[in-house]
């Protein structure tokens, strides 16, 4: 008898946490994709900032703000945004990468976005993901943007 209560706790030391765990819920990984068409907004003394709208596999219909710093090398930093659903959810986060010019006042820009939370529907959302941007090279240019990642809801 003392065996078998052993042998039921051993089991219920085992199966509670994992119930538990389940009833918080797994994080789940979400295949993410966006495009966006936009303006470059201003394009000065290093800053840049832009408005855009687009469509998200995750966001649905999306507004977009952002900006960020880039060198005379090319090299973009200190970036960040805040995407807007059409149901006033929102997503934020940062990125890095690099621009180069491809001709005619056109540039390209590879980027690495950090998706670092949200509110809403997307609150807690976070992810990682790819950018890659044509875009002018002056205030009131127009940029266009595809983005592939994975976001992360808890």
């Amino acid at each position: 008898m003392l065996h078998r209560l052993k042998l039921v706790a051993v089991a219920v030391s085992i199966l509670v946490p994992t119930l538990l765990g389940m009833a918080a819920g797994p994080e789940h990984s979400l295949p993410h994709k966006e495009h966006c068409v936009g303006t470059i907004t201003t394009y000065s003394d290093g800053a840049v900032t832009y408005t855009g709208e687009g469509t998200g596999t995750q966001l649905g219909r999306y507004t977009i703000v952002g900006g960020h710093e880039v060198d005379a090398e090319g090299n973009i930093f200190n970036g960040v945004f805040i995407s807007t659903a059409a149901d006033g959810s929102t997503l934020h986060g940062m990125y890095t990468g690099s621009a180069a010019l491809v001709g005619n006042g056109v540039a390209r820009s590879d980027l690495h976005v950090t998706w670092l939370g949200g509110t809403g529907r997307l609150q807690d959302v976070t992810g990682i993901g790819d950018v890659v941007c044509t875009h002018g090279i002056t205030a009131g240019s127009a940029m266009e943007y595809s983005t592939i990642g994975t976001l992360i809801r808890p």
